[in-house]
């Protein structure tokens, strides 16, 4: 969004649009609506699903209608929640005890699937004729719920969250791959036969989740910026000073904002909103001065991210 900021106000300005001023909050509405139709998600492709039922296995445990006959699992046309990836999570997650103790039974390996292969089960399952018309959606939980959720299900026991410990996985401070909800999903599913294990092996009953209680816990993964990039603030430095920031921001008399004062701020929808409500101003001021609009790569931004609310 940032990078093709300028392409966009001669668009629409050519076009006669006034650009509209967009604050965090519109900004991570914003986000949550694009979450919820699947826009950061790969395109998947319904061929490939129908293939992987069968090469993964699903169709000795499912069949597609009640009408095929019984099977240990429910009928793919019964699954609840397919357009909606925290419910269908919170689904997987609940039901991995069953599923898994009929696979070993069965003497079948735990599938596991990369996020390309999710994806076109997904939309195999989501267009077969006997499934329901579901429309997208995605709806968020209270944030301090979710903290309730995750102390109380005993995620700490195995998982921090920006705090490293001996033992467990900061999911906030290691690098991470799960930037949507079905990323998230499919990580859970791959690694779902180890985190049994482990909770066998400390004697822990392995929880299960009630209704919004995944949403809640969702939501206070989003408000821990897991779902963002982490970047470092010693790369961010050298960002700041290669896109020129510091020729404006924190200089007596440009007018502006000041980076000092809203340090510990910074986000991607920040960002973003920034982009939205001083852009054109930002660029105008960059072209009296004969600075380039700044470009970035995802890890510039998340370096220059890091770096803005360390300094």
């Amino acid at each position: 969004m940032w990078n093709h900021g300028p392409a966009m106000w001669r668009a629409m300005s050519a076009r006669n649009l006034p650009v509209l001023s967009l604050g965090p909050t519109e900004i991570a509405d914003l986000y949550a609506y694009f979450y919820s139709i699947r826009y950061f998600d790969l395109p998947g492709d319904a061929g490939r699903g129908k293939a992987l039922f069968s090469v993964k296995k699903c169709s000795i445990c499912h069949a597609l209608t009640p009408e095929e006959g019984k099977r240990p699992g429910p009928p793919v046309s019964r699954w609840p929640a397919i357009a909606n990836r925290i419910r269908w999570s919170e689904h997987m997650w609940n039901h991995s005890g069953a599923m898994m103790a009929e696979i070993e039974k069965r003497g079948i390996r735990w599938p596991t699937f990369t996020l390309q292969e999710m994806v076109d089960l997904l939309v195999y399952v989501r267009n077969l004729p006997q499934r329901p018309d579901e429309r997208p959606s995605l709806v968020f939980d209270d944030p301090l719920a979710g903290e309730k959720v995750f102390r109380e299900r005993g995620c700490g026991r195995c998982h921090t969250l920006g705090a490293p410990e001996t033992g467990k996985i900061d999911l906030v401070g290691v690098a991470r791959a799960a930037r949507t909800f079905t990323e998230l999903g499919v990580r859970m599913w791959n690694h779902l036969p180890q985190m049994r294990q482990r909770a066998a092996a400390v004697q822990f009953d392995f929880p299960t989740f009630s209704e919004n209680e995944m949403s809640q816990l969702m939501a206070y993964l989003f408000a821990q910026r897991y779902f963002e990039e982490k970047g470092k603030p010693a790369r961010g430095r050298g960002v700041f000073a290669a896109k020129k920031c510091g020729s404006c921001h924190d200089q007596p008399g440009s007018g502006a904002l000041s980076l000092h004062e809203n340090r510990g701020q910074f986000s991607a929808h920040r960002m973003a909103a920034a982009l939205w409500q001083h852009g054109p101003r930002m660029r105008g001021e960059m072209e009296k001065r004969r600075i380039p609009w700044p470009v970035f790569s995802g890890a510039e931004m998340a370096d220059l991210i890091a770096f803005l609310n360390a300094r």
